[in-house]
């Protein structure tokens, strides 16, 4: 309804005619009013049009009646006239300026609206108003005129019941009230801790909207960049029209990779600027092939060489990255060398990456060394080629957080990095996941442990997960936690576990008695590979009292699955007898013979675990059921239990608590493990002793990104490259400032 309204409109009329219905995109932050709620609208528009019939959505009368988002651009401008009146509004401001441009808006459509209630007749209906109109074209013409859907059936309402509430409210405010102070008012030093606060997207909105805030934000918009080699999500039958239609599209990709490209590099002040690099390409494995563009084929040897020759100036002219993210990269000896020199780099992240063969050859005599990486992660993919990037290891003599996983139904092989090598990550590492191997590498793995134990410095592991996809039996539970004895280790995650009877926990606490958080997860067969919730073998009563060998346990999570209801004593003999009186026998309600309070479990672990402060039943890593456990200064116990169902802050706390306890390898909730320099260095550099598995010793988490995620940039611009950006940045250059919406 408003300016911007109509930009958009025009925007995706013009995409229809080229026959293209994209994606609607999800507002970074909401200016105005309800336009999240029209993303969700047109959101679900969009996806009920994907699942019909070629046919369907080829029709333009069924795809108007699927959108029905133009209702809340009626209530965006109803609203917002209601908002200067009241003194209450939106982000965008309240500004004389706006408050004319709508107002005009307003009178044109309230002319129509008069013109449209002079042909309509209502009755009320109970929930919702039915309209009779005549002639029945009054409703097509008014929609034709504004750009409504005139298949909407609430659209009639929506108007008539917002213009009548809002005439009701001007007679009691019939004046506007302007916002006095704006945001370029504040101090800078408080818009400078907005900025900090706020997430990336959000500063660079903001940076957008003017000079002032566009120069104050200026540290803060380039933190964080990706460079990604796009692909869309498409499927071909015909084998012949794929690898077609893919070469072209992956020659697009890479002419809109190589724009982008070539903008960063006539903007060293932005790379300088650059704290975070995702150098992402969705072009990897299977889909390189079949679109052409391996190295011995024409197409991607001459086609794609000023992408890949781009991609490393890039890596080699950003000094400085603190966080580098490689997704599908074939790794050059240049690319190191580029690491090498970033000398702020301390997270290195290879998702589906590998090692060039030229660089394979040349690894371990002139590469130079990565010194200043202490968080490595390597995530092995069914698009990674060989051994991928595991022998870059070897560059890494400081390595304190180390994640090496394989994605599900596609374990990871550790024999490029076997022992017998120089690299044995154990001897600095810390915190180590290791996730989606080979069920045979663990022998590797026990040997580098032992090989570490027995370094002049030892053991400083304090975080370790295992999750071994095919199983961990008894005996490989002692000979790992054996080889981990005298190790500080004080949070230990076990997934995958085929025996949890007796002697586990004795086992586990005569290494490792000063543990302070456990996370077990058990599976009762081999054909299951995903951890969920599973019916263990023993009661309650007899885990609880074989934790007691761990007498500084704080928290402890296992998969233990928790039935939703139990029945009463009273119920004894009807499941004795398996005959149960009918529903409308029963004399009290149903909901009066059960009990779903289970905080007699907390209680008897406490009772065997003094220290326990949390414990969790997990499903997965979600804590279906937690509990947390207090005590007051005379030492009486207060349980309190949290549903996961629930959207509170405190269940909110118990996810970070489980998350921090049992972290994802692949990061996409987080990287609460991860090693930030920047914190204080007694705390990183030596043993500290943490108050409790949820409360890591690490107070700002460095959060990962998704290790499949790409970024959608915008079309490319035109013109000369400091005025454009082909990536779509949000924040303008000095020669091109975005104006104020207000």
């Amino acid at each position: 309804m408003d300016s911007e309204d109509e930009r958009e409109l025009e925007k995706e009329e013009q995409e229809n005619r080229e026959g293209r219905f994209p994606r609607p995109s999800m507002p970074t932050i909401s200016l105005r009013l309800f336009e999240y709620d029209e993303y969700l609208e047109k959101l679900y528009a969009y996806r009920l049009r994907q699942t019909r019939s070629a046919d369907v959505r080829s029709n333009d009368g069924q795809r108007e009646l699927l959108d029905e988002s133009c209702t809340w651009r009626v209530r965006r401008l109803f609203h917002s006239i209601h908002g200067f009146h009241k003194g209450s509004l939106d982000l965008t401001g309240r500004h004389p300026a706006r408050y004319e441009a709508l107002l005009r808006r307003f009178a044109t459509f309230t002319a129509d609206i008069y013109l449209f209630l002079a042909h309509t007749q209502g009755t009320n209906t109970g929930e919702w108003h039915s309209w009779e109109m005549e002639p029945s074209s009054a409703l097509d013409q008014l929609c034709a005129k504004w750009r409504f859907n005139s298949r909407c059936e609430f659209l009639p309402s929506v108007i008539i019941q917002s213009f009548s509430e809002l005439r009701e409210m001007m007679k009691d405010h019939p004046k506007a009230i302007f916002q006095k102070r704006i945001l370029v008012d504040l101090p800078p030093e408080l818009i400078y801790a907005i900025m900090e606060v706020a997430e990336l997207d959000a500063a660079r909105c903001l940076g957008a909207t003017c000079h002032a805030l566009h120069e104050l934000s200026r540290p803060y918009i380039f933190k964080a960049r990706s460079i990604a080699l796009k692909r869309e999500d498409f499927v071909l039958s015909e084998p012949t029209e794929q690898t077609g239609h893919l070469g072209g599209c992956a020659l697009q990709s890479g002419n809109q990779l190589f724009r982008h490209i070539n903008f960063l590099l006539h903007r060293p002040d932005i790379l300088e600027d650059i704290e975070r690099l995702d150098v992402c390409n969705a072009w990897s494995g299977h889909w390189r092939y079949t679109a052409r563009l391996a190295d011995d084929s024409t197409v991607g040897r001459e086609s794609f060489d000023f992408v890949w020759r781009g991609i490393e100036d890039i890596v080699s002219r950003a000094s400085n990255v603190s966080h580098l993210t490689l997704s599908g990269i074939s790794i050059t000896q240049t690319m190191v060398r580029g690491m090498a020199a970033m000398s702020r780099l301390h997270t290195l992240d290879l998702h589906g990456s590998n090692c060039a063969p030229t660089l394979r050859i040349k690894l371990w005599a002139d590469a130079p060394a990565l010194l200043s990486v202490c968080n490595v992660s390597v995530v092995h993919t069914n698009f990674t080629e060989g051994d991928g990037a595991l022998a870059l290891l070897e560059l890494v003599p400081a390595v304190r957080t180390l994640v090496l996983a394989g994605v599900p139904n596609y374990i990871m092989s550790l024999h490029s990095i076997a022992v017998g090598r120089p690299c044995n990550p154990f001897r600095t590492a810390e915190r180590v996941i290791l996730s989606n191997f080979a069920h045979w590498e663990l022998q590797h793995i026990v040997a580098w442990i032992r090989d570490a134990a027995q370094a002049p410095s030892g053991l400083r592991l304090t975080h370790l997960k295992i999750e071994a996809p095919q199983g961990l039996s008894l005996d490989e539970v002692s000979t790992l936690t054996t080889a981990l004895a005298g190790a500080p280790l004080h949070t230990l995650v076990l997934e995958g576990l085929v025996y949890v009877g007796g002697g586990l926990f004795e086992r586990i606490a005569a290494a490792l008695p000063d543990l302070r958080s456990l996370t077990l997860a058990y599976r009762q067969g081999v054909r299951q590979y995903k951890s969920r919730a599973v019916v263990w073998p023993g009661p309650t009563w007899e885990y609880a009292r074989a934790l007691a060998a761990l007498p500084r346990l704080v928290h402890f999570g296992w998969n233990f699955r928790m039935p939703a209801m139990e029945g009463m004593p009273r119920d004894l003999p009807y499941m004795e007898t398996g005959v149960y009186p009918e529903e409308e026998e029963e004399e009290e309600a149903p909901e009066e013979r059960y009990s779903v309070e289970w905080e007699c479990l907390p209680r008897l672990f406490a009772a065997h675990c003094p220290a326990l402060e949390t414990l969790f039943f997990l499903s997965g890593r979600v804590p279906r059921m937690a509990f947390e456990l207090t005590r007051d200064e005379r030492g009486r116990l207060d349980v309190r239990s949290r549903n996961a169902s629930t959207k509170t802050l405190a269940i909110e706390r118990v996810r970070r608590v489980a998350e921090k306890a049992n972290p994802d390898a692949l990061g996409t909730q987080g990287r609460p493990w991860l090693i930030a320099p920047s914190l204080d260095p007694d705390v990183l550099h030596g043993n500290p002793e943490p108050c409790g598995s949820c409360r890591t010793d690490i107070e700002k988490p460095v959060q990962g990104f998704h290790a499949e995620r790409l970024v959608h940039f915008g079309r490319a611009g035109v013109g000369h490259p400091r005025s454009a950006d082909p990536a779509g940045a949000y924040a303008p250059t000095r020669r091109h400032v975005g104006a104020s919406r207000a």
